[in-house]
Parts: structure tokens; sequence; C-alpha cells
């Protein structure tokens, strides 16, 4: 049996939105991470499901970019000699090495398994409580409830992978085909979407867990877009979901 779960309206605090070279929403494999440590910890209660699909519903975010004299997290990144504070004898407003997002967004999961009901969903909530999402703190949630019908999906936006948009741009590599396709269409948004190995699967000294095999990897980018809540009408069309291939671990749309 396949059921969706709405995880919504939740609200995270100072979630990762750094990503080797790109700043903004955080990487899709740390939103399927949490799904998939939500999952885990689901299972080890005794509750037999597997979450095979999330939609990423976004409905307001603040990206933070520095702090400011009175401590508080600055939403743009301007440049040194524009931030109040800053200049050759006094530091007041220093530049964060990590910038953070606040969020507000609900999660659409496709959940199978034998019995999926209400009591799923209050487990679910229990769950969630305890979780993080990429890095960031669950500060509260409106509900986690059924979702039966289309029209039970709150107002927002769905972030959707355009990696069509990528593969049409032009340049001499990846990350020349992603500046050329940001400056063609504003609405493009970079996201990392997986990783690529470097290295062999194998044992590295000193590795954390010396009971499973390691391998070096680089991120994976693609390019993503939002889309209208109000166009949804197949919800199988939004929902992420992992493909694995040889030497490669992404996150994609089907």
């Amino acid at each position: 049996m396949t059921r969706y779960i709405l995880l919504e309206k939740v609200n995270i605090e100072n979630a990762n939105a750094f990503n080797n070279i790109t700043v903004g929403i955080p990487a899709i494999t740390a939103f399927m991470g949490f799904a998939h440590a939500l999952e885990r910890k689901l299972n080890a209660k005794g509750i037999a499901i597997k979450i095979s699909g999330v939609g990423l519903e976004f409905h307001e975010y603040e990206l933070k970019g520095y702090k400011n004299k009175d401590g508080q997290y600055v939403t743009t990144f301007p440049l040194p000699g524009s931030i109040p504070g800053l200049n050759e004898k006094k530091l007041d407003a220093h530049i964060m090495n990590q910038a953070y997002i606040d969020l507000n967004m609900s999660f659409i999961l496709e959940v199978e398994g034998q019995h999926i009901d209400k009591s799923t969903c209050k487990s679910i909530k229990a769950a969630v409580e305890t979780l993080r999402v990429a890095g960031g703190i669950i500060r509260s949630y409106k509900d986690v409830r059924l979702l039966d019908t289309l029209t039970d999906i709150p107002y927002g936006y769905f972030l959707m992978l355009r990696q069509e948009a990528l593969n049409d741009a032009v340049g001499d590599d990846m990350l020349d085909k992603m500046i050329h396709a940001l400056q063609q269409e504003s609405t493009l948004i970079p996201l990392v979407v997986g990783f690529k190995s470097l290295s062999e699967v194998g044992r590295v000294e000193g590795q954390r867990d010396p009971e499973k095999d390691h391998c070096f990897v680089e991120s994976v980018f693609s390019l993503g877009s939002f889309e209208c809540s109000k166009n949804v009408e197949d919800i199988d069309a939004y929902l992420w979901r992992y493909k694995t291939e040889e030497g490669l671990y992404l996150c994609t749309i089907n």
C-alpha cells in the first residue's frame, strides 16, 4: 500500500545554505537524508514503512549572510566595504564563513507499508521533533496528516528539477554551463543533487566506521526552479527520488 503523508509548514531555523560553490537552497541530499533518518527512526520503533519519494514545497525562506552590530543575521551578502562597522580599525560585523537559511516548508512523503493510518502520523510527529533538516533545527510545524486529495496541499511552491536547462546551456565545462543558464533564465536555482565517486570503493585508514566501505566523492550540481502548487495534477511528478548508477548517487524527479 502506498499513501501520502503531509508534514505541513515545518519551520526550520539555521539550515545549511552553503554548498561548495553555491549559497542558497540546501542540498537535495540533505532533505532526502532527513526523510531517510525519519524512516529509520520509525523502523526502529517497529513501524515497517519505506519513504520512497519526497515532495519539497516552500512557503517562505530567509537567507542569512552575516551578523550585524546587534548580533542578528542579515539576509544579504554585501561586499566587505559596505558592511556597517567594518573598516581598517574596527570589525564589529564579521562576514560569516557559513551561510544559513530559515525555511518554512512542507514535505509530502510517499510512504509504502502495510498499515499506514493516523497512528503512523502520530509516530512521525514524535520522531520529527528529534531530527534536524540540513543541520537546521525544527522549531515547529502545523500538522502531520494523511494526504487524501490534491486540494489538501497547502499553497506554496514546489522545488522542481530543471536538468534540461543545464544540458542546453553553452560552456566549456559544467560550471560555465550553469553560469550561462542562470544568466539566461533568472528563475533558475543552482542545486546539489547528489554525489559522484572520485575513487574506488574500499577501506581508508582512520575511517569513521571501520565496518563499511568508503570512497571519496564530489558534489553533483544541477538546476531547479519553483512551480506553484496550483499547477499540481499528478503528485508523482513533483516527488524527488533516489537514483543510483555506477559511480553516481543522485536525487532526481522522474
